[in-house]
């Protein structure tokens, strides 16, 4: 897992490890293999949901909350899909990565990059909060929104290696490993 994957990842491992006094449900795609240890935690839900297309994601995403909302009894919907549903009876907080398909026109095809548009403006609009992944994804927001006051909505919880680091003692490493991380 590399990315946007991993960075989700670490941010829900946080969140179910700093808050033992939350149920945390996942709607994840029925595919979906989760971290052992969120299975197994009791404060864990996971809801499979199937997608026979791209589209039908799309349209789950923005209705189907609202039912979902009602029947596990959510507090706070949290999209980690750069983008936030539409009203469903509670708070909405997302994540944006970066706003790649609003800068990059050409890396993307016209529908993808309009619907990625429109989701992320309305998502800047009327998410209660937003979590971006640097602060130069922060100040994309803030220049893209051109919303009076939309700073306070944002907090940056930065990218990290997403793995456990151990210190590498000097000797450990060979000469080409080390040449090869462009150390003198």
């Amino acid at each position: 897992k590399a990315g946007i994957c991993r960075y989700i990842h670490m941010v829900i491992d946080r969140m179910i490890a700093l808050d033992s006094s939350h149920e945390y449900v996942l709607f994840v795609p029925h595919n979906t293999e989760l971290p052992e240890h969120w299975l197994k935690n009791p404060n864990v839900k996971r809801v499979p949901i199937k997608f026979k297309s791209r589209l039908q994601r799309i349209l789950w995403e923005h209705f189907q909350p609202k039912r979902f909302v009602k029947q596990y009894k959510i507090d706070v919907w949290f999209s980690t899909a750069q983008m936030v549903p539409f009203p469903c009876g509670c708070p909405r907080s997302g994540m944006l990565h970066d706003l790649i398909p609003i800068f990059f026109l050409e890396h993307f095809t016209w529908e993808k990059a309009t619907y990625q548009k429109l989701a992320l403006r309305y998502m800047v609009k009327h998410a209660e909060s937003i979590l971006a992944n640097s602060e130069t994804t922060r100040n994309d927001i803030v220049s893209f929104a051109n919303i009076r006051g939309i700073e306070k909505r944002i907090s940056v919880t930065p990218l990290g290696p997403g793995n456990e680091l151990a210190p590498c003692l000097c000797d450990a490493a060979t000469k080409a490993e080390v040449q090869a991380l462009g150390v003198p």
